[in-house]
């Protein structure tokens, strides 16, 4: 993962974070 938050890495924050 790199310093800035990447699309894809927020993607799987959001999936994870709504427990899908």
């Amino acid at each position: 993962m790199t310093t800035v938050p990447e699309p894809a890495t927020l993607a799987l924050l959001a999936l994870g974070g709504m427990g899908v």
